[in-house]
C-alpha cells in the first residue's frame, strides 16, 4: 500500500508543470521536502505495483522516461 508521501508525491508529478515558479521551489513549499528527497521517493515508487493502480498515467510516463535514459537502453533515431 502506498504511503501519504508517495502518493502526494504522484500526485505532484501529475501536475507540477501547474504551480508558478521553479519545480524544485514548488517541491520545496508544496511537500516540505528537499529535491533529493522527492527524487529519492519517485524512482522507488514508480516501480510499487500500487503506483501503477494509483496514478497509472504519471506511472507510465516516468517508467517510460526512466527507461529511455538508462545506460544501454535501445535508442531509436528517427531523422
Amino acid at each position: 500500500m502506498l504511503s501519504d508521501c508517495e502518493r502526494r508525491v504522484l500526485d505532484f508529478e501529475g501536475c507540477w508543470w501547474q504551480a508558478t515558479g521553479p519545480k524544485q521551489r514548488a517541491i520545496r513549499v508544496g511537500l516540505d521536502m528537499s529535491m533529493v528527497r522527492y527524487s529519492q521517493i519517485l524512482r522507488n515508487v514508480i516501480d510499487d505495483p500500487e503506483a501503477l493502480v494509483y496514478a497509472p498515467l504519471v506511472t507510465r510516463r516516468l517508467r517510460r522516461r526512466r527507461d529511455r535514459t538508462r545506460p544501454g537502453a535501445l535508442r531509436r533515431d528517427w531523422r
